[in-house]
């Protein structure tokens, strides 16, 4: 089990406070973290991925080609920064498209697999589906190989 320090959760919590505040004042939005505490990848409304890392206690907002186009000091009151702005700068510069696996006519997305033992082979996995949160793939490649898997066991779904 990873332990966690302080100061990745401190972190999470700074970054989570920011982009919610950016992308939930029109309350349309969804933001959710994902991925390592201390430097997580921000996904909107569950469909793209904000393009970013950390780096000295700033969340550094990127482009295609990784160039910084935005620093965020995460040590500065979230209220320092204009929502529109950042929101502004995240929406010219685009964001990184997600794949998601849904289990065909239903609500339902591959949330991660279950394994009953530690091999966490293929044949061993039970797969768990969920309305909420699902599994996050960030090449279409590696979803619909995932997919096929899901098919070979009877499972009908599709690739979003």
């Amino acid at each position: 089990m990873k332990v966690h320090n302080k100061e990745d959760i401190s972190t999470n919590r700074k970054i989570r406070h920011l982009f919610v505040r950016v992308f939930n004042s029109d309350h349309k939005t969804y933001v959710r973290l994902i991925g390592e505490l201390g430097n997580p990848r921000i996904i909107i409304d569950e469909e793209n991925m904000v393009l970013g890392y950390m780096k000295n206690g700033k969340y550094c907002l990127t482009n295609d080609n990784k160039e910084i186009v935005l620093e965020i000091r995460l040590l500065d009151n979230a209220d320092d920064y204009d929502a529109d702005d950042i929101d502004d700068i995240i929406t010219t510069y685009k964001y990184k498209k997600i794949w998601k696996i849904r289990f065909s006519d239903s609500p339902l997305y591959l949330y991660n697999w279950n394994y009953f033992n530690s091999n966490k082979t293929a044949k061993n996995g039970y797969p768990i589906f969920s309305k909420y949160n699902p599994k996050i793939f960030y090449n279409k490649e590696y979803a619909e190989t995932n997919a096929e898997k899901l098919s070979r066991y009877g499972y009908k779904v599709t690739v979003e």
